[in-house]
This record gives C-alpha cells, sequence and structure tokens, in this order.
C-alpha cells in the first residue's frame, strides 16, 4: 500500500510542474498570475511619453518586427489595447534596474525606475509571447493577464570565476 502511494505521488510531481504556465528567468522577485489574457496584435499601441521610453519602445518594435514581422505604432495616449512604457527616472539606491509588469486584459504597463528597468521589464514582457516561430503564429497574441515585480537582487551585474 506505501509502495504504491509513493508511486501515484511520483506520477502527479511531473504534472504540477507543467501547470506553471509563467516561467521567467530570472525568476522576479513577486508574480501574481491574473484571469484572462491581453490580446496583442496588429492595432495595439505603444504609449511613450518621452524620449527614454522612445527608445525602449523602438526596442521593443525592432523585436516584433524581427520575430513576428509587424511593428506597433507609437502614440501619447491610448484608451485602451496598448503597451505604456513609463521611465520614473527616480534614482533609489539598490533599486535602479526596479520595473513592474501589469498585464490585464486591455494594456500593459511597464514602469521602471530607471532606463535599465523599463527595458528589463520589456524583457520580462518578450519572454511572455509565444516561443514557437511559424507561418501559421500570427497575431493576436495572447498574453496571461499578470502582475510581475522585480528589483535587481544585487548592486551589480556580472560574474566571479574562481580558478585557482
Amino acid at each position: 500500500m506505501r509502495l504504491s502511494l509513493y508511486f501515484f505521488i511520483y506520477l502527479l510531481v511531473p504534472f504540477s510542474v507543467l501547470g506553471q504556465a509563467i516561467n521567467i528567468i530570472p525568476q522576479p522577485a513577486e508574480i501574481k498570475p491574473g484571469k484572462g489574457n491581453f490580446p496583442l496584435n496588429t492595432s495595439t499601441v505603444i504609449v511613450v511619453k518621452n524620449g527614454v521610453d522612445d527608445n525602449a519602445a523602438d526596442f521593443l518594435n525592432e523585436y516584433l518586427k524581427q520575430y513576428f514581422g509587424f511593428k506597433l505604432k507609437k502614440a501619447k495616449v491610448a484608451a485602451s489595447n496598448y503597451i505604456q512604457l513609463t521611465t520614473l527616472q527616480t534614482l533609489v539606491p539598490g533599486k535602479e534596474g526596479a520595473y513592474s509588469l501589469i498585464v490585464t486584459t486591455k494594456s500593459i504597463s511597464i514602469q521602471g525606475q530607471t532606463a535599465s528597468g523599463t527595458f528589463y521589464g520589456i524583457q520580462t514582457l518578450i519572454q511572455l509571447l509565444p516561443v514557437e516561430i511559424r507561418d501559421s503564429n500570427r497575431p493576436p497574441f495572447a498574453i496571461n493577464t499578470v502582475t510581475i515585480n522585480d528589483a535587481p537582487r544585487f548592486a551589480y551585474r556580472g560574474m566571479h570565476l574562481d580558478v585557482g
């Protein structure tokens, strides 16, 4: 009896791992999945308010063009179906790369403490897009609703290799 219980648990473990829909590297500090999805399509606009956000929007557009074959229009304001990029440009010690990514059914908001934070938020959004690229993989793309908050865990980005 005990052996069959262990075998049953052993069979269920892989399914519990497969049920985790949001896989982001590196793992953000906080992920709160929601219900529903945001339809990213060719009528989605990127809302930018300054030059710093304009550079980030250009990066996202180049990625979409290269891998999915379309670009999004940029605007100063939108009512729905938009991706809003906001860089706060406030220097909080230890939080230079911090960002929040909020995906709702009507919009996506990426808010970075600095330009690097906004860039990291876009990198996270890219990881939420479909992985496989095929001719049949055309917009709209369903992006699951989620709230992600993240900040660098260390004040530096690098690697230490001890060869001694």
